[in-house]
């Protein structure tokens, strides 16, 4: 039995395997205790062999509460300046996130971009490249080229942090409602207005950086992943293929 967790700023999402089948699935927005009452459950008092992880938090907490219930150490997942075919463009790849690193090798995998990938017959690319967007507390934006480089992408506040960002930093705003709107149009009272403005420029910053990447005749796979990622999908001008368990697949391509 391999478990899979992916450790981000709000929640752990985690995955329980045996060999290739998904035995369970699930999200924890708790501390690290209540993550692995949640796999013990899910094993239904079954062996667990591995556990893999990607983390973007500080501190060695899930490592200690792994330990204790499993009397193994975690494999922790780490940025690279190259996998599976996969060209990081970062000078110093171990600033960029892992949990980013893993999404940018499962949508390659995804879309069979990259040397291995397609040496490997995963499948044959139908775009010149891919952009991978994960809307979680932060949104990101990567793109890597059919060749399998990278080349770089844009981070900005995800729609939970640019709401509270605009309520703490401005006194007379009370949302009178979190109903999210339907669709970013301007609005006739203050919650509303928030809220699609908010979403206008998630949905603007997306959409522009693609068009850039396309207007030389270029055609992007774009996939889609993270907890705002069926909110932001419904709302999008463009196709997308939402991929929620991106970066637990990539863990597995990072610590095979």
């Amino acid at each position: 039995m391999i478990v899979d967790i992916d450790a981000g700023n709000t929640r752990s999402k985690w995955r329980l395997s045996d060999s290739d089948t998904v035995i369970a699935s699930g999200a924890s927005h708790g501390g690290d205790n209540e993550l692995v009452s949640q796999i013990e459950t899910a094993a239904n008092s079954a062996s667990i062999n591995r556990v893999r992880i990607a983390s973007v938090r500080g501190g060695d907490s899930i490592a200690q509460c792994i330990s204790r219930a499993w009397s193994i150490a975690p494999e922790v997942a780490q940025t690279q300046a190259s996998s599976c075919g996969i060209k990081n463009s970062y000078a110093v790849p171990q600033t960029m996130g892992v949990d980013r690193w893993c999404a940018i090798l499962a949508a390659a995998q995804h879309v069979g971009l990259g040397s291995q990938f397609a040496d490997a017959g995963k499948s044959t690319p139908v775009s010149d490249g891919v952009c991978i967007v994960d809307a979680g507390s932060a949104v990101t934006i990567d793109f890597v080229a059919a060749s399998g480089q990278h080349l770089g992408g844009y981070i900005a506040p995800g729609f939970r942090m640019q709401v509270n960002a605009l309520l703490q930093g401005t006194g007379k705003i009370d949302l009178e409602k979190q109903a999210l709107v339907e669709t970013p149009e301007p609005a006739n009272n203050t919650s509303d207005a928030v809220l699609s403005g908010v979403l206008v420029n998630m949905l603007g910053l997306i959409e522009r950086s693609v068009r850039a990447f396309e207007r030389d005749g270029q055609r992007l796979a774009i996939i889609i992943t993270g907890g705002d990622a069926e909110m932001l999908q419904s709302r999008l001008a463009l196709q997308t293929d939402h991929q929620p368990d991106l970066v637990l697949d990539g863990i597995g391509l990072l610590v095979p």
